[in-house]
Order: C-alpha cells, then sequence, then structure tokens
C-alpha cells in the first residue's frame, strides 16, 4: 500500500491578518501550535473542538508583521465557521495585539499534483 493513498485531501483556508507587533505571538518550535497570547490560544483550540475533523493553528509571519490564521476541516462550511470565529476573536480581543481590520482570505493549493507512485514522497 502506497502512503499517499492515505492522504485525503481536505477544505481550507488561510487568512492574513496585519498586526503591528508580530512578536508579541509565539509559537512552540515547529510553529505548529500558538504558545502565547495564551488566551487566543485557548479560544483556537476550544473552536477547533466546536466541529470536529477540524484543526486550526495561529503563527506569525516569517517577514512581515502579520499573523497566519489557517484552518482545514471535513466540510467548506466548518473551515469559514472556525476561520470567522477565530479572526473575529483576534479582532475583539487582540487589538493591543495590533490586529489590523483587513484580513486578505485565500484558499489556493499550490501542492503538487501526484498521478503515481513514482512521485512519492514528494513532501518533506
Amino acid at each position: 500500500m502506497m502512503l499517499y493513498k492515505l492522504y485525503q485531501d481536505l477544505p481550507y483556508k488561510i487568512v492574513n491578518l496585519t498586526v503591528s507587533h508580530k512578536n508579541r505571538f509565539v509559537t512552540n518550535w515547529d510553529e505548529s501550535e500558538l504558545l502565547e497570547p495564551k488566551r487566543l490560544a485557548d479560544m483556537v483550540h476550544v473552536f477547533s473542538l466546536e466541529k470536529p475533523g477540524t484543526r486550526a493553528f495561529v503563527r506569525p509571519a516569517g517577514t512581515e508583521n502579520k499573523l497566519r490564521v489557517y484552518v482545514e476541516g471535513k466540510t467548506d462550511a466548518d473551515v469559514t465557521i472556525v476561520m470567522n470565529n477565530i479572526v473575529d476573536e483576534i479582532k475583539l480581543r487582540f487589538k493591543d495585539h495590533g490586529a489590523d481590520q483587513q484580513a486578505l482570505c485565500f484558499g489556493y493549493d499550490l501542492r503538487p499534483a501526484v498521478p503515481d507512485d513514482s512521485l512519492f514522497p514528494y513532501m518533506m
């Protein structure tokens, strides 16, 4: 059995929020979990649990004063609900962290297609 056959592409959204101080948002070493501010980290976790099969994370951008919010789930509707909840939470509760009211949404899949077994592993 080829491992890539276990992979299932899920609906997702990515939102970029402009902030004045991205360094106030701290992640773990591999940027898979937001650690600070703790309240936002807890809210991301709670919002993800509200829709089974959904996962989300927030991290600061590498070079820009932006937060990257990523949500994926079983359905587009679940992804949209969780994304809106997280973005609303950032806008409402983290104004002192510099959250801007402008969000740029996109959902383009830039991963390569895998037509046959010869290209595996293409993800590193």
